[in-house]
């Protein structure tokens, strides 16, 4: 007697050979976006990338560079271009921003509401605008993996971090939250981006080599660790 395929077995056959083709689909995915990169790698402009722990003072950092050097900023400026290059819907978008790829989100939800907007789109549409920015001029770009995304010998890639007690510290002067809450934000903002590096590059967000400078901001303030920075992209890029 045949084992029908709605049955258990057959629906965990179903569910894993679905499993397997959204993997290759990843797979190639990702291929084809590192390709298109490489062929533009020759014609984009010096930037910054900065990485950062939750609460380590990113923003303010960011705000130095900026104004120092009067560069744009990209941030959630990303998400307002993809949205509108794209045609893509904004709140699903914050659905995958900086999250690691998940099966059922990306191919059962997807099936059920086209809305939806899966990773590999997610990725594809950042990839197009961080390279279409970086190509027109220099940009300070905060997190989203932009110093694995794009071609790294043309940006200086910074990682930002701190104590937990001061990171702590400055989620609950922003926000105004307990030491708690700030607390668990922390460890859940961290742990979907580390997810996010991990899966989408390959690559471990807390390892020294893939970083020009790692700047501990219990020592530094928002202007010093931007001296740091500025005087890295001065001596790699124009030479002084």
């Amino acid at each position: 007697m045949s084992t029908s395929t709605h049955g258990p077995t057959g629906t965990t056959r179903l569910s894993e050979r679905q499993m397997r083709n959204w993997s290759l689909k990843q797979e190639i995915g990702q291929r084809i976006e590192n390709d298109g990169a490489h062929r533009f790698s020759t014609q984009i402009q010096p930037f910054i990338a900065i990485s950062r722990e939750a609460g380590a003072g990113a923003t303010e950092v960011v705000q130095c560079l900026a104004t120092r050097l009067n560069w744009p900023v990209l941030d959630r400026e990303v998400l307002d271009s993809i949205t509108h290059d794209f045609h893509l819907s904004r709140r699903m978008l914050e659905s995958v921003d900086e999250h690691a790829p998940n099966w059922v989100y990306d191919t059962l939800f997807k099936w059920m509401d086209h809305n939806i907007v899966t990773h590999q789109e997610y990725m594809g549409a950042l990839r197009t605008v961080l390279l279409r920015a970086t190509r027109e001029r220099s940009h300070i770009i905060k997190g989203r993996g932009a110093a694995f995304l794009l071609p790294r010998y043309h940006g200086v890639a910074v990682r930002l971090v701190a104590p937990l007690h001061q990171r702590i510290e400055r989620i609950m002067g922003r926000f105004h939250w307990s030491a708690t809450h700030a607390e668990e934000h922390i460890i859940l903002t961290d742990r979907d981006r580390e997810a996010y590096i991990r899966s989408q590059f390959r690559k471990e967000p807390s390892d020294p080599h893939g970083f020009d400078l790692i700047i501990n901001m219990e020592f530094y303030t928002a202007e010093t660790a931007a001296d740091l920075i500025i005087d890295q992209y001065q001596r790699r890029f124009l030479g002084s």
